[in-house]
């Protein structure tokens, strides 16, 4: 155990060290709080890797699920100003909503995750010969990149994480539930 935490920093710390050129001074904003702010923000691997088109990776899948024989699934990512316009508008109605019903500290919950946002857009889920078309907002929620879906009206959520292909286009997409409960599904990049 102790060889594969000392194989992890050295990689971790040469990786840092190839790539110091890479690390600049940010000027990172909070958004204003009651508001969604989209901040533009190179280093969120999410935010610069998500648009495009996604397939089911089977194998990854199943072996994550436990499923032999997961669904397959498509996903298109794109850049939309209305839908990000509409996502915008339903999670900051949204945070009155949860405080009438939920209380203060759940709206203030989502207040401060949706505060400052990193992606908007549009999103098709391809199951079969139904297309499912929501908007999308990509936010951080407890320190796990989080996607808010408006579909038909209704907010949803997941859990969404990104192994990026510096190199090409290899990337990883896994896409969870809302919480930290059940198994990432995984996509790859259609080419």
């Amino acid at each position: 155990m102790k060889r594969v935490l000392a194989a992890l920093a050295v990689t971790c710390i040469l990786g840092v060290i190839a790539n110091a050129h890479d690390l600049k001074p940010r000027d990172y904003k909070l958004g204003e709080w009651g508001k969604v702010t989209i901040e533009n923000d190179p280093q969120c691997v999410p935010a610069s890797e998500l648009m495009g088109h996604w397939v089911t990776h089977s194998a990854l899948t199943a072996r994550l699920t436990h499923d032999e024989r997961p669904a397959p699934f498509e996903l298109v990512f794109s850049e939309s100003a209305e839908s990000t316009t509409r996502i915008k508008a339903a999670v900051e109605k949204h945070f009155e909503f949860l405080e009438k019903n939920s209380g203060k500290d759940v709206a203030d919950w989502l207040r401060r995750d949706a505060q400052t946002a990193y992606l908007a857009g549009a999103c098709e889920l391809h199951a079969g010969k139904t297309i499912v078309k929501s908007d999308f907002l990509l936010i951080a929620s407890a320190a796990t990149p989080h996607l808010i879906l408006l579909i038909d009206g209704q907010l949803q959520s997941c859990n969404v994480m990104l192994a990026r292909d510096a190199r090409g286009d290899n990337d990883l997409l896994f896409i969870g539930d809302d919480t930290n409960t059940n198994s990432f599904k995984a996509y790859e990049r259609q080419k």
